[in-house]
């Protein structure tokens, strides 16, 4: 029986991905390749996440996510919960500093992220999202 999942999502960019990867202690970018999963040998870019038993592997080209953590028995979603979130923050990092904008970034006390960008004194509201929803379509 094959236990590997496959879901859609916005994670097309390798910088940005990579960024997302490192913003999550314990977590790692394999490079591109056959990732080594329980059920199945996707092709793409793979990452290892903490606390995963087998490597997440992602096709840029779709944004296709294929991972084996048995039902979360081999690895906690919400931790791939947390670089999805991270990868869309880092997303609109780099489109803001395209633009010639920083931006801040403020965790708020349930998961959620508030991104704010300052636009001529004062303040242009964002995102902000992690909260609810599946997070796929960041």
């Amino acid at each position: 029986m094959s236990h590997t999942t496959k879901r859609k999502s916005a994670i097309k960019d390798l910088p940005t991905l990579k960024k997302a990867v490192d913003r999550i202690p314990g977590a790692e970018y394999l490079g591109h390749g056959t990732a080594k999963q329980y059920s199945g040998s996707p092709v793409g870019h793979n990452f290892k996440l903490p606390g995963w038993s087998y490597p997440v592997s992602v096709d840029l080209a779709t944004g296709e996510c294929t991972f084996d953590n048995y039902g979360g028995r081999w690895g906690k979603e919400a931790v791939l919960d947390s670089l999805k979130q991270g990868y869309a923050i880092e997303a609109a990092k780099a489109k803001a500093e395209a633009e010639g904008h920083t931006m801040e970034e403020i965790q708020l006390e349930d998961g959620s992220v508030k991104l704010v960008i300052p636009l001529g004194g004062a303040d242009g509201y964002v995102a902000e999202g992690g909260g609810d929803g599946d997070g796929w379509g960041v």
